[in-house]
């Protein structure tokens, strides 16, 4: 097990720490090397570069079973999405790809336009495609030779292992709680909704990788660096300040922080939306975790299977975490930082949904949402999973000895 009670275990940490990341950047050229073997070779490169951060990362047997189960749902998923999702299926996919093609006709002319976009807007005003475009399409052309479907695909994955090795690092502390929190994000990239997002044309992926690496830099103290990227995943997506608090507040265990910005965030929401944004901002936490929802008992799409399969098992694994909500240690270290944060979130996409509401003349009621809670809630996805890790961990300590 990785301890931090001393210099062996820091080091011990670091030495895996830079095995991850020596294993990524080895998945990376070896997916280059097998351009030519298509999507497939690509999922299957990206299945064992997983496998080997996961085995890293575990030092239980438990774990190691549990980690084996969700590299298979990672492969199904991906497998599954290789037929029946379409790169292209959203109108901001079809964007990034016809910008692309503009993109190939004139490398500097698009660079220059990018330019003068960024340079004659407010930050709160430049274009995501634009971020996206500067990012994405000259790594596109390098690595993937202009295949732009792979291209993407090993982008998103890398930026998402990235935002996972980085995350690991901005947890110091106790080593039985921060084993749990770098756990539950391994979960998170073998999520199916995750998995989703990187193997579509989309931003979501490369705004969490921003913002985690924005996160760490701001533990770090380094401050110059803290606001690049900072001013990079605002760019990308204005509200990633507030994601950059809640995961601030998670990894650090700044609970009363976190209770002050609930507060705060409450206040803004009722002078915003009135009581009415109150109450959608519990919807919306109570909604994202297992949205796609299956309640109505109807497939509206077919590429969204496996996202209804993890919806409802997400709601499955609520009910096994209830019993210990009477458990007061459990609330209070557990519960209570995770809610904090999630409700937070939950305010600001209220705040954005009103926004949308109004400047689209909608009326604007209890459970209007205005947001792609499927979209939005992968920044936080980790955190859910991360009370069942904990409950998970209490539940054997009860019955079959400590995890």
């Amino acid at each position: 097990m990785i301890m931090l009670n001393g210099s062996d275990s820091v080091g011990e940490l670091s030495k895996s720490h830079f095995l991850m990341m020596s294993t990524l950047a080895f998945g990376v050229v070896l997916q280059l090397l097998t351009l030519r073997l298509g999507v497939p070779g690509t999922i299957f490169i990206q299945f064992l570069t997983l496998l080997i951060i996961g085995l890293l990362l575990s030092r239980r047997k438990y774990w190691v079973v549990v980690l084996c189960c969700g590299a298979l749902v990672w492969l199904g998923c991906s497998v599954f999405n290789m037929y029946y999702l379409d790169p292209t299926g959203s109108p901001d996919a079809l964007r990034y790809r016809e910008n692309y093609e503009v993109y190939r006709l004139s490398p500097s002319a698009y660079f220059q336009e990018a330019w003068g976009h960024f340079s004659g807007s407010s930050l709160y005003d430049v274009s995501s495609y634009i971020i996206v475009g500067v990012t994405f399409y000259p790594l596109i052309d390098l690595v993937a030779g202009g295949r732009i479907d792979q291209g993407f695909m090993v982008l998103n994955f890398m930026f998402a292992v990235l935002a996972f090795i980085v995350f690991s690092k901005c947890i110091k502390g106790e080593e039985s709680v921060s084993y749990k929190k770098r756990y539950a994000f391994y979960i998170w990239l073998m999520s199916p909704v995750v998995i989703f997002h990187y193997q579509v044309f989309s931003k979501d992926i490369l705004s969490v990788a921003l913002a985690v690496v924005s996160t760490y830099f701001l533990i770090e103290r380094r401050y110059f660096y803290f606001f690049v990227f900072l001013v990079l995943a605002t760019a990308l997506r204005p509200y990633s300040i507030a994601i950059i608090f809640v995961v601030f507040c998670f990894v650090e265990d700044k609970n009363k922080l976190a209770l002050a910005g609930v507060a705060g965030s409450l206040v803004i929401v009722l002078l915003v939306a009135g009581l009415v944004g109150v109450i959608n901002s519990m919807l919306v936490a109570g909604y994202m975790p297992i949205s796609p929802t299956v309640f109505h008992f109807k497939i509206e799409r077919w590429d969204y299977l496996p996202l209804y399969f993890e919806a409802a098992f997400v709601l499955l694994l609520f009910l096994f975490v209830f019993p210990l909500l009477k458990n007061i240690e459990f609330l209070r270290n557990v519960v209570v930082p995770v809610g904090c944060a999630v409700l937070i979130y939950s305010c600001v996409l209220t705040v954005l949904g009103k926004y949308i509401a109004d400047y689209n003349s909608m009326a604007y009621d209890v459970g209007t949402a205005s947001n792609n809670a499927l979209r939005k809630k992968l920044p936080i996805l980790f955190m859910y999973y991360y009370l069942v890790v904990e409950a998970v961990s209490r539940y054997r300590m009860r019955g079959f000895g400590r995890a």
